[in-house]
Parts: C-alpha cells; structure tokens; sequence
C-alpha cells in the first residue's frame, strides 16, 4: 500500500515569539504524527499575502507594543470577539 504525500501550510502572523513557537511546535507535532507530511508556513503580512498597510504591522508591533501599549491594546480588543473581528476584517479587505 502506498501512503500519500499531505501538505500543510500553516498561516503565520510573525508578531512576537510566540507566534513562532507555536508554529515550530505544530510542525514538528505534524512530523511526529505523519512524518511523509510536509508542512510550510505562509507570512500573512508578506507582500505575498497583503498590501500596504498589513505588510507593515510586523515592523510596527514592537514599537507599538513597548512604546504605545495601550494602541495595541485597542486594536486587540477592538477585534477580540467574533462581530468585531468580522467588521475589522471587513475594512482590511481592500488590502489583502
């Protein structure tokens, strides 16, 4: 019986280590588990994927975070909850 080779592509906000740990640990827990799998990671916010002005955020999200906290702490409220995260991902539409 011949196995069949499975991709996964792993969508990545590159904000902060933890984004990168979690997607290091989900690779090598998809290796783990079926190692003829093959596992890729796709940068959101590369030019890629997005335009002006998401390409910046990752450039801007250690500024804004040691010096404007609370701008960042808006913008995660601002989209934590379902309604909100589909109105912002409405206005970003444009860009994607």
């Amino acid at each position: 019986m011949t196995s069949l080779s499975k991709k996964v592509v792993i969508a990545l906000a590159p904000l902060g280590g933890g984004h990168q740990s979690i997607t290091q640990a989900l690779t090598e827990a998809i290796h783990d588990d079926s190692p003829h799998t093959s596992v890729s990671t796709l940068n959101v916010f590369s030019a890629e994927c997005s335009a002006f002005p998401l390409t910046a955020i990752p450039s801007l999200y250690p500024v804004f975070t040691a010096n404007y906290p609370f701008l960042w702490r808006g913008l995660f409220y601002g989209t934590n909850g379902r309604n909100r995260y589909q109105l912002a991902e409405r206005l970003v539409q444009p860009f994607i």
